[in-house]
Order: C-alpha cells, then structure tokens, then sequence
C-alpha cells in the first residue's frame, strides 16, 4: 500500500505548532512513472486530521541531471545516460590523441550483472585490436568503478568497458575517464605552407 507509519513514544508529548521533520529511505521503481499523489494523517486521543502532502517541485536533488520537480517524492525517469559528452587533445593527423569521455546513467550499472559501457564510432584510428589503458579523470574514481583496461576494435572504432566486479556506477553519478589512440594518417600529402613579410 505504500504506507508508512508513525508510533509517538509512549510518555512523550508533541506540543501545538511544533515543526517535525524526519527523512526515510526507500528504493526506487525500476519503471519510469510520474509522482503519486501522497496523503496523511494523524490519530490521536485530542486530534483526527487528514490531507494531501505537498511535493517539492522546486529543489533540485544533488545529483548529476537533476531538474527541478525531481525532489517529488517518487518521480522515477526513464533509464538511459543523461551526460554523454567525448572531447579530444589533439585534432592532427597520426598524433597520439587523449579522448575524454564523462557519463552519468540515470539507471545502475553494476559489476555483478556484467554491465558495460561501450562507446562506437571512432573509425579510421590508426590503434589496432588492443586493451587500452583507461585513466580517471576529475577524481570521479573511474578507475576503481571501471577497472584500468577497456577493449578497443579497430575496424568498427569500438571500445568496450567493464563495470568491475564488485562495483556500482549509481544513477545520477558522473565518471569521467580518457584513453589514447593513434589519429588517421592524412588522406593526401600535405600542402606545401609559405610565410611571407613586406615593409
């Protein structure tokens, strides 16, 4: 039923317009849905009242993504990855080039259910089928939630990581981490560069 209930300690008084605040947890749906609409009340020997809970729509939860309406109690996403962001050190042909990536899921990843990450679409590197070392980046400890090493194909630009064993990426958590590969060679020679002064 969804219901929590609260016990005052026997011998214990709470008195007119005293504030309580209290905080629990619970773990979320595993489907994305909208938040409930959430009721109390209160029995006692002096008071009967009932009513409609309040949800906050206005603070935004610590967490990677997080907009506001998010603190409804509740409120569960769809799951996906909500920061996928790839940068690299250098733009030249043949250089030894450090990607960066940052991700953040929305959904768990955890070691225990053989999850991974694998990122696509970098052809035409001239790195062949290797393990590649990864490196965390920002203190984000991707090395103790990934592991060192990713599989890297050369042919489809696939490179493949591990959530280690033991390891959970949370949802809403951001890893940051860089690899290196081999640029592509340049399709054609270079064109010939001429500097010129006057005056």
């Amino acid at each position: 039923t969804g219901t929590l209930v609260l016990s005052q300690k026997i011998y214990t008084q709470i008195n007119a317009f005293t504030t309580l605040v209290f905080s629990f947890s619970v773990t979320n749906p595993s489907t994305p849905q909208m938040p409930p609409t959430l009721s109390w009340s209160i029995v006692s020997t002096e008071l009967m009242h009932s009513g409609n809970l309040e949800p906050d729509l206005d603070s935004v939860p610590a967490v990677a993504c997080a907009e506001a309406g998010d603190s409804a109690p509740l409120s569960v996403r769809t799951s996906g990855v909500c920061i996928k962001e790839i940068a690299q050190s250098t733009p030249f042909p043949g250089a030894l080039n450090t990607l960066t990536v940052s991700l953040a899921p929305t959904g768990y990843l955890r070691g225990s259910e053989n999850s991974k990450i694998t990122i696509t679409g970098l052809t035409g590197s001239q790195t062949d089928d290797a393990t590649l070392t990864i490196t965390d980046v920002g203190s984000t400890s991707a090395n103790v939630l990934l592991g060192n090493n990713a599989v890297w194909t050369k042919t489809s630009g696939k490179l493949v990581i591990s959530v280690a064993n033991g390891q959970t990426l949370g949802a809403g958590q951001l890893v940051s981490f860089s690899f290196q590969i081999i640029n592509p060679a340049p399709k054609s020679s270079p064109l010939p560069i001429l500097v010129s002064t006057s005056g």
